[in-house]
Order: C-alpha cells, then structure tokens, then sequence
C-alpha cells in the first residue's frame, strides 16, 4: 500500500537524521531504541554529547535559509506525529502511527465471531 510505504519512509527518514545528528554530537556513545507498540512506532536516539538547543522550529519561516545546519529538528517534527526533547537535547523521542498496528488492533477489537 502506497500510504504505508510513505509512512514507512518518513519514519525511516526521521531517524535517519536523528542518528546523523547523535553520531555529530556524540563523545562516546549514541543508543538507538525502537519499539512497536499497538497503534505507533517508537524510536530514541539517545547520545552523549553536550546536547543543544532543544526548541523546534514550528515554522519554516523561522528557519534561517543560509544556515548550513538547523534544519534536522524541524525536518524530524514534520514527517512524525509527536517529536519530544528532553531539556538538554540528549534524548529524542518520536512516533509515528503504524496503519498496520492500527488495523491489527482495529481486528482484535473486534467482538468474537460465535456460530450458531
């Protein structure tokens, strides 16, 4: 399906930036963790390095067209349904929903089939 296939992407796409950034910032370590729960994908990138400005950009007006880095956060917030921070930029969590987690559960929500 064309739709999960463009979710799939996006998601994939968003660690991809994630991981490059840790791997930039990183002194010693990045921790890659990913997780499928009933309705989402999850993934943290977690690292070690002195973190960084943790404000996303809800705009992209509020980005600046000649910086030569700043964009990653606002690229990550925009292909997944929730993008959080911790306060120091050492963690990052996103998810994105999982149609196919989605309509399992949709199917196991359903009331039991009984022949009569």
């Amino acid at each position: 399906n064309e739709t999960t296939r463009h979710l799939i992407s996006g998601a994939l796409l968003a660690l991809a930036e994630l991981g490059t950034n840790a791997v930039r910032s990183a002194r010693t370590a990045i921790e890659v963790r990913c997780w499928l729960s009933i309705d989402a994908v999850m993934v943290e990138v977690t690292d070690d390095g002195p973190g960084f400005d943790s404000t996303i950009p809800r705009d992209a007006r509020d980005l600046d067209p000649l910086a030569e880095r700043g964009r990653g956060l606002f690229l990550v917030a925009s292909l997944v349904d929730e993008c959080t921070i911790d306060g120091v930029g050492h963690l990052l969590h996103i998810e994105r929903a999982a149609p196919v987690a989605q309509a399992i559960a949709s199917f196991l929500a359903r009331p039991p089939i009984t022949n009569q």
